[in-house]
């Protein structure tokens, strides 16, 4: 599949811009309509329209981290990997998305 038109990244529910800002390690707030919403929730989301296009992909930390597209802290994409992806293997990083 051409992924060329699509662009990476957790956009506003509301208004559909990819301009988020972080709040917090819980929220996520547009920049354009001021809708708040929750980190864990929009990036599950994301993540669950993303396998309907490309079912069974696995994930580098690094790929996480580009998907979102937003700076994270290192507590907060551990609490997202931890509750939304699973470990393919345990000597590797390597996750699969399972909510």
């Amino acid at each position: 599949m051409d992924m060329e038109g699509y662009k990476k990244g957790v956009k506003c529910s509301d208004c559909h811009s990819f301009d988020m800002d972080i709040l917090s390690s819980r929220l996520f707030m547009c920049s354009d309509c001021g809708v708040v919403v929750g980190v864990e929730n929009q990036i599950r989301d994301y993540f669950l329209h993303y396998t309907k296009i490309i079912p069974d992909e696995v994930y580098t930390r690094r790929d996480i981290q580009d998907h979102i597209n937003i700076g994270l802290t290192e507590y907060t994409l551990q609490k997202v990997i931890k509750s939304n992806f699973r470990k393919l293997d345990n000597r590797e990083r390597i996750y699969y998305f399972s909510p």
